[in-house]
């Protein structure tokens, strides 16, 4: 197995349309295979956990995924490593595909209401405090944009108004994509308590209206 202190393995791809050439279900669980164009990196053995940056080059939408590899290949038509979703995961593979599909992430269909509304806000990095905008918010997360790239699957806290509601809430960035000269991140929130969790449904429910 890997470290978790291990630096994630860069794994590229041209377009999301070259990732999902190999692309395989087996139990609900997506794997894709990687072919890099030099020798097939160490550690990234069979059965281990690896920590994947990945990188649509075309977008330049960047990802930070566990995952697990499946099977590794120097030569022959399967040549490359094909690596497995992780089953505790399922909104990072939702995400992935989608993005790979060309489909936009702000607006992907789920059953929790995402509301498409821009609201100024303050996101805490470590000791650093930045401006932010929300572009649009669910009860469960939000996309936002700062002026600087952040470090994928890093933890940061948000402060917004919404209304009359003061909304504080630690979140974890699953994904990041250069957009109109600015860098649009999404959060995935972290909730201390279900008290926590209904604060923030009760605020985004007001911007429904």
């Amino acid at each position: 197995m890997t470290s978790s202190s291990s630096p994630p393995l860069r794994v590229t791809f041209e377009s999301g349309a070259q990732l999902l050439e190999g692309l395989r279900y087996q139990e609900g669980l997506a794997s894709f295979l990687w072919s890099p164009s030099g020798d097939l990196p160490p550690g990234a053995e069979i059965g281990n956990e690896v920590c994947v940056l990945l990188e649509f080059e075309d977008t330049g939408r960047r990802f930070h995924v566990s995952t697990r590899v499946l099977s590794r290949a120097a030569a022959g038509e399967s040549r490359g490593i094909r690596f497995e979703f992780m089953r505790d995961q399922p909104l990072r593979q939702e995400i992935v595909l989608m993005s790979a599909r060309g489909e936009s992430i702000p607006y992907r269909r789920r059953k929790r209401e995402r509301v498409e509304r821009t609201l100024d806000a303050k996101l805490m990095v470590g000791s650093e405090t930045l401006a932010a905008t929300l572009a649009d918010v669910s009860p469960t997360g939000a996309l936002v944009e700062v002026d600087d790239e952040l470090e994928l699957d890093s933890t940061v806290h948000v402060d917004v108004q919404i209304f009359d509601a003061r909304v504080r809430v630690a979140a974890r960035l699953s994904w990041s994509a250069p957009r109109g000269g600015r860098h649009a991140h999404g959060l995935e929130f972290l909730f201390e308590s279900a008290e926590q969790r209904d604060q923030v449904a009760r605020a985004v429910a007001q911007l429904v209206d």
